[in-house]
């Protein structure tokens, strides 16, 4: 497959980064999420990520525990210590760390500068498509005698 990198992918990707503080409620994190239609959000205070907020943090962190969204802050139930990757980071090494670290979204950093998120399913997509091009590839390659059928 090809060497695809991070940047690659995020030049294809709208360039909105949802955010959310630290201080907003869980209510109005999630209908960020819903309104973007989007499955996490990352949390960011004056300029720094402090970590990201997802659907299975909601699930698992507050209607699992009974916590009243309204009451709980999006800082009380984040997932701090977050996987991340540059826009260097191949596309081979970013599917790694997803699927070692049971994680769905990886922030992306240049210079400690958030510059995108990418999701599993943004990487599954470029594979995808990668794979799409090497069949295309390979399948010029292969000489069709016109008219011809095989027997089988």
């Amino acid at each position: 497959m090809e060497n695809i990198i991070i940047s690659e992918i995020l030049a294809a990707k709208p360039h909105h980064i949802r955010t959310v503080t630290p201080y907003a409620c869980v209510t109005d994190a999630v209908r960020l999420m819903n309104r973007y239609n989007i499955g996490a959000l990352l949390v960011m205070d004056e300029g720094v990520l402090l970590g990201i907020i997802t659907e299975r943090d909601v699930l698992f962190r507050v209607v699992g525990q009974h916590l009243e969204p309204e009451a709980t802050l999006v800082s009380d139930v984040m997932t701090r210590g977050l996987v991340t990757v540059t826009p260097h980071t191949t596309l081979q090494e970013a599917m790694h760390r997803i699927t070692e670290q049971r994680v769905r979204h990886l922030p992306v950093l240049d210079d400690d500068q958030l510059v995108g998120v990418v999701s599993s399913g943004d990487l599954t997509r470029a594979i995808t498509q990668a794979l799409e091009r090497e069949v295309d590839a390979l399948s010029s390659k292969i000489p069709v005698a016109p008219n011809h059928m095989l027997d089988v």
